[in-house]
């Protein structure tokens, strides 16, 4: 399996967390809901760092083009991936949340991940597939 195909994956994982979370803070109490959040921060850390540490790289060696792609990549996703562990933080750390200001930030914050796999899925990694198919010379210009 590719390192997309696992990437890809990965993101049906973190949509059916992402319901699970929404449906724990819905109907559990505050202290039942905080692991299903807790797990699903450090999968949205797993997964955001793994695009990062082995994507990035890998786009950024098949040239200019390459590089380029990857910095948009990043660029595109800095304002999502920061949304949601924004938000995963904050609710950590705060001792007694008003659990409707939660429900309605958490709509809000799974409404930009399935945004941001929807943008990945359907731009990014087709484009990454092209890119990391082709052969690159040791200037770092395709063959």
């Amino acid at each position: 399996m590719s390192l997309l195909d696992e990437l890809f994956e990965e993101h049906r994982v973190l949509a059916r967390e992402s319901r699970l979370v929404v449906w724990a803070v819905q109907h559990l109490s505050e202290k039942e809901a905080r692991p299903a959040l807790s797990r699903f921060r450090q999968m949205v850390l797993r997964h955001v760092e793994r695009e990062h540490n082995e994507l990035v790289p890998q786009l950024a060696a098949c040239g200019p083009e390459g590089r380029k792609l990857a910095e948009r990549f990043n660029a595109a996703l800095e304002t999502v991936t920061q949304q949601i562990l924004e938000f995963l933080n904050n609710y950590e750390a705060t001792a007694a949340p008003n659990r409707a200001l939660i429900i309605r930030d958490l709509a809000q914050v799974t409404k930009a991940l399935t945004r941001r796999i929807e943008l990945e899925e359907r731009r990014f990694f087709p484009l990454c597939r092209v890119y990391l198919a082709l052969p690159v010379r040791d200037d770092g210009k395709p063959r």
